[in-house]
């Protein structure tokens, strides 16, 4: 920030803090991670200053599934919940099913506003294809279940994050019992998880018998001490991770670092940068 004003213009400089900002900053802007970068870089710099004009990366869409993934690998802790067998190569279902922490970080990816909605279509290559991002922590599961799916996400052969195979079972069992019903294309699945889990029950028996699944879910979560989500616990965890809360996190750290008449002055651009956008 001291750079900043020594140059005399707001944000007309940038400097990444970490190895995993200049990541998500070289995708946003040139569509490629560091490792790949350096790769087309020469050993020693000749001194020119290459100038490049481009939009984010997806402004108009995404070449293809491979692209569009690559990106979110980089920008967002997710995990593709399920139904992503075939990916990247072949998307047979009407969307994609996205957990995440960071609701706002993918609604800023695909150039979505109403990031509060948690859902959007995205053009890749000549399909449209719809996104369903609502899977944040706290929203359709447990906040600590959420936590514990992406803690333990693991990386798909074809390369996207997928739950790990005890979370895609429960996960897919979870989504069987809230749509009252467990479709036989999930129950194929299902029984071949069960063995990848070493789980010992009769589970085509179970996965027959409704209330025998909901008992079997039931028991999982209770031993791991997840709780079905409610409006109650919903407006509870919009409430802790609101924009408000986060806004007043901010501004504490601010004033501590750096003063309050840091913090006021920041306030004033910020309020005549939105003036000048309307």
């Amino acid at each position: 920030m001291k750079y900043r004003e020594w140059i005399g213009v707001d944000y007309a400089l940038h400097a990444s803090n970490s190895y995993k900002e200049t990541n998500h900053d070289l995708m946003l802007l040139i569509g490629k991670k560091s490792e790949d970068l350096e790769k087309d870089l020469p050993e020693k710099w000749n001194g020119s200053i290459k100038k490049i004009e481009s939009e984010l990366i997806g402004h108009n869409g995404w070449t293809d599934m491979k692209q569009f993934l690559d990106s979110l690998n980089v920008i967002s802790n997710y995990v593709i919940l399920r139904n992503f067998e075939e990916l990247p190569d072949k998307f047979v279902h009407h969307d994609i099913d996205i957990l995440t922490d960071n609701v706002k970080m993918i609604s800023d990816l695909i150039n979505e506003e109403k990031s509060a909605i948690g859902k959007a279509s995205i053009m890749i290559g000549d399909k449209k294809i719809l996104l369903d991002f609502r899977y944040q922590e706290g929203h359709h599961y447990d906040e600590k279940w959420a936590k514990d799916i992406l803690k333990r996400r693991i990386m798909h052969p074809s390369g996207f994050y997928v739950p790990c195979n005890e979370d895609y079972f429960y996960t897919l069992l979870y989504h069987g019992i809230v749509q009252k019903q467990i479709r036989e294309e999930y129950k194929k699945i299902l029984y071949e998880l069960a063995k990848k889990i070493n789980f010992n029950e009769n589970i085509e028996e179970i996965l027959n018998d409704f209330t025998l699944s909901k008992k079997l879910l039931d028991k999982y979560m209770s031993k791991m001490r997840y709780h079905k989500t409610t409006i109650d616990r919903r407006i509870l965890y919009k409430i802790r991770h609101g924009e408000i809360i986060r806004l007043v996190k901010v501004s504490i750290f601010l004033t501590k670092t750096y003063g309050i008449r840091f913090l006021l002055k920041k306030i004033k651009i910020k309020i005549r940068m939105i003036k000048n956008v309307k």
